[in-house]
């Protein structure tokens, strides 16, 4: 399939409403897998109820959202503060399980992980858990106590949630918010969150754009996903403000071999996502005389050049689109796990060109296969500084193997 098709699925998928997923083969779904509900915390209005997420939902062509409450625990809502932070674990675990279509939309978590100080307490970043399959969390007791009545570390989130089946999320590893940023006391994440909804797309955005490719240039695998983190359903997209989150702003993109929540969460854990502000469209492609992949997926090699088909449309200003090899030993300085400094990458560039709003580009590249190693196409800002960039779509990597 070429570049082409797939775009026109994308272009489909983005402007349908009313369509249903099942009733396509593989192609592109759209999902927005950080979401906050009524339900389990205390910051979303009460208008963001399970039924309210799964209608606004359909009506922006989303194929899945995940529920990913604060700790998701109705009964950490009522401590005096009235401070989501504050609130510790009671439970129930998981409120939104009962009321989850299962299809629509599936529910996780996001673990609050704190620590004690000498002087104080100290949040250590947020850990969305996200199912790998429809039966979820169905069924689990043993609750995610992770609040101010427990010590714990980032790392120890990520454990609790691998441990029962779930995909654990690095959400916004950088933040403005110094509370909300990751602590690294684990490397063991299976994904991180590349594009939070709350300041569109933003310097710190950015820096979790290098932590990504730090990882994947060091052998990790991991997927880059996106999430809108809204506490308010009905907020309209594309947002208003810079600090509003909109539902499926950002959308990830996952390519599955149907519409059905199995295919859907399979292709998500695979890694072939695209993370992408929902007015850019980016579609990518791969192929050699025996083979194919698109983002997410190994191209196996046997010559020595391949062909890369990249198809871009933007209604933003200022946007540049870059195809750039995350070669081992792009990521030149790593701290992270002893100052939580954002690494220091440096993938090498194998096209650029800057993008004009409304511009649709396909592009053809020939690529020299002893030359690189996982292929990434994003549409990034031209200085990624500041809050408030729109137009922005980054694709998961294309691996590129010789090996048999």
């Amino acid at each position: 399939m070429s570049v082409l098709a797939l775009w026109g699925m994308f272009l489909a998928c983005g402007e349908s409403s009313d369509s249903s997923a099942d009733k396509r083969t593989s192609g592109w779904f759209a999902t927005d897998l950080h979401v906050h509900s009524s339900l389990g915390s205390n910051d979303a209005g009460e208008a963001s109820t399970v039924d309210a997420i799964a209608a606004v939902a359909a009506e922006r062509g989303l194929a899945m959202v995940v529920i990913t409450d604060h700790s998701n625990s109705a009964g950490s809502m009522d401590c005096p503060s009235g401070d989501v932070e504050d609130c510790p674990n009671q439970g129930p675990e998981f409120p939104a399980l009962a009321l989850a279509d299962g299809t629509t939309v599936q529910v996780g978590v996001e673990a609050s992980p704190v620590v004690a100080l000498s002087g104080g307490r100290e949040a250590r970043g947020h850990i969305g858990c996200i199912p790998r399959t429809p039966e979820g969390f169905q069924g689990e007791t043993d609750p995610l106590v992770d609040r101010p009545v427990a010590e714990i570390a980032g790392g120890t989130a990520v454990d609790w949630c691998q441990h029962r089946g779930g995909l654990a999320v690095v959400n916004h590893p950088f933040s403005i918010a110094g509370w909300l940023a990751y602590d690294w006391s684990s490397m063991a994440y299976d994904a991180m969150e590349i594009f939070n909804g709350g300041g569109r797309f933003d310097a710190w955005d950015w820096s979790a754009v290098q932590a990504w490719m730090c990882d994947i240039s060091q052998g990790r695998a991991v997927v880059p996903v996106g999430g809108s983190d809204t506490h308010r359903v009905h907020t309209p997209t594309p947002p208003e403000g810079p600090l509003d989150q909109a539902l499926g702003y950002p959308t990830t993109w996952v390519w599955a071999e149907s519409g059905t929540p199995e295919a859907i969460m399979a292709g998500r854990g695979d890694g072939q996502t695209i993370v992408a502000d929902p007015t850019t469209r980016l579609a990518v492609k791969a192929w050699t005389s025996v083979g194919e992949a698109r983002p997410g997926q190994t191209l196996q090699v046997s010559g020595d050049v391949f062909t890369l088909e990249v198809g871009v449309q933007v209604e933003a200003e200022d946007l540049v689109v870059e195809v750039v090899d995350v070669f081992p030993g792009a990521c030149v300085t790593d701290t992270r796990i002893d100052d939580g400094a954002v690494p220091e990458v440096e993938p090498r560039i194998l096209r650029s060109r800057s993008l004009q709003p409304g511009e649709a580009v396909i592009e053809t590249l020939d690529i020299d296969a002893e030359r690189v190693s996982q292929v990434v196409v994003w549409v990034r800002p031209a200085t990624p500084s500041g809050i408030g960039h729109t137009g922005v779509a980054i694709a998961a990597p294309i691996r590129v193997s010789s090996e048999p």
